[in-house]
């Protein structure tokens, strides 16, 4: 698990910041030079590219070092952009070896119809590892830690007295939660932005192992109430009597890129983290939630629901629970929202809304806190889409875990 926090670049005399501005145009282009050749391969290139590639882009400016630095962060780029396009490939050839001709053939053509484009990133932030920059924070000056930045240019630089930047920064609170934190380890990397310098920090991923039900939690995450938990607890109004879906609503009416679009998702994103910090997860070792795909792909859908911005939530979730060393695991939701918590009746008349009624046992409950128990449940496997096409649910059956009655239909 990798979290950065940024920290603002400070008091820059005017030498130095046009230092640095030179610097990043400069490896900016670079980057984008290595991407047009590795394009040009249309193969995985390696993570550290051969002097085989890096002889091939030259600079006034930069060092051979931070050359080599460009076309490993355009490896990465192009890598990245490649990846699922080369998987295919791979796959074809795999498929062809095992003589399995007509999966390959209909796999090409899906290959065929992706086609994928060459990169041209707007923005590029210079990557430096520790051979660029040294970090001191044990300087007594008015500012928390200072970077040296080194090995940027070349020796035939005109600027001479700027070849070692030096930039003052003060931490915040959220650098100095990883930092103070001895889980956490700070890389020997950082990313070089136009107003700030981005440290990494890793921590080693959470072990998995088997837990028990009480100190389980499952959550479900929807529009009226961004956080349904299986122990009653969900999130509410603010302050300021805000939901999740007024905000929803309210970003759905502005138009896309404008300020009050861009306003709008600032107070999603606050309200989110506001929402989940009301959440008490003491005692909780895992916490299982919906496992969502491709929410709003569909065109016909209301313009408000493709405005739901679950990977958001997803998201913020993980990470706050990574931080706090809860496993995650996720689950199918499909008919959650429809099972009765008390008996294990699925049908989809028993939920109306916000409200569910079970139409077998009596059991009523809110719909989303219904489903939250559900999703904590290690409920036995059924097919998804057998069920969709004979309309199972419309008539009802039982779905029990894995202990209990296995799955029958009404009869």
């Amino acid at each position: 698990m990798i979290r950065s926090a940024k920290l603002k670049i400070y008091e820059l005399n005017t030498g130095k910041n046009e230092v640095l501005s030179e610097f990043r145009a400069a490896y900016s282009e670079a980057v984008r030079q290595f991407i047009d050749i590795f394009w040009k391969e249309q193969k995985r290139i390696e993570s550290k590219p051969s002097k085989e590639f890096t002889n091939q882009v030259q600079s006034e400016v930069l060092s051979d070092r931070a050359i080599q630095a460009a076309a490993k962060q355009s490896a990465g780029i192009v890598n990245g952009t490649m990846k699922k396009h080369l998987a295919r490939q791979h796959r074809i050839k795999e498929l062809i070896e095992d003589g399995m001709f007509k999966k390959a053939r209909k796999l090409e053509q899906i290959d065929k119809k992706r086609t994928v484009s060459k990169p041209n990133p707007r923005v590029i932030n210079p990557e430096l590892d520790s051979r660029f920059f040294e970090v001191d924070f044990n300087n007594k000056t008015s500012f928390d830690c200072w970077v040296k930045l080194q090995s940027l240019f070349n020796r035939s630089y005109k600027n001479v007295s700027h070849r070692i930047v030096y930039i003052p920064m003060n931490r915040h609170k959220q650098f100095d939660k990883f930092f103070n934190n001895k889980e956490f380890t700070m890389l020997n990397s950082i990313m070089l932005k136009e107003n700030f310098v981005e440290f990494r920090f890793e921590k080693k991923d959470i072990e998995k192992k088997s837990v028990s039900m009480n100190k389980m939690l499952g959550i479900d995450i929807g529009i009226k109430t961004a956080f349904s938990c299986s122990d009653d607890q969900s999130s509410n109004a603010d302050i300021h009597g805000h939901t999740l879906e007024s905000i929803i609503l309210k970003k759905a009416r502005k138009k896309k890129g404008s300020i009050g679009f861009r306003k709008a998702q600032t107070h999603l994103k606050n309200h989110i983290r506001w929402a989940l910090n009301k959440i008490n997860f003491d005692g909780i070792e895992k916490v299982r939630i919906e496992k969502i795909r491709y929410m709003g792909k569909h065109k016909r859908l209301p313009r408000r629901v493709k405005g739901f911005t679950y990977k958001d939530i997803f998201d913020m979730l993980k990470q706050k629970l990574e931080l706090l060393g809860v496993q995650v695991e996720e689950v199918q939701p499909a008919f959650t929202s429809q099972r009765c918590s008390h008996c294990g009746w699925v049908r989809s008349a028993n939920r109306s809304g916000k409200q569910f009624k079970c139409d077998k046992c009596g059991f009523s409950y809110d719909a989303d806190l219904n489903a939250s128990r559900n999703i904590v449940l290690d409920l036995e496997t059924i097919p998804v889409k057998k069920i969709r096409s004979s309309g199972l649910n419309r008539t009802g059956f039982y779905w029990n875990p894995k202990s209990e009655e296995p799955i029958v239909s009404h009869t």
